[in-house]
């Protein structure tokens, strides 16, 4: 299912005044484990980067649905 049909699902089977996108934490500058691996250590900048790009294409989406969102990722930085 891709976000587009999760989003549309949503608003069709939830009432709009309880759905709240909430946007994905930072990448930790050092990886230590969990599901980032040693090996992968070298995609650190990318991932960084990656999970903005993820983070703002859905928050703008979320809310071209009408729904609100929490923006974690800059609060947490």
């Amino acid at each position: 299912m891709n976000l587009q049909q999760l989003f549309k699902t949503c608003k069709r089977l939830l009432d709009m005044n309880m759905f709240i996108w909430a946007t994905a934490l930072p990448v930790s500058k050092e990886v230590r484990g969990s599901v980032i691996l040693q090996e992968m250590n070298f995609l650190e900048d990318i991932l960084h980067y990656d999970m903005l790009l993820v983070n703002h294409t859905a928050s703008r989406m979320a809310m071209q649905y009408g729904f609100d969102v929490l923006d974690l990722h800059h609060a947490m930085r």
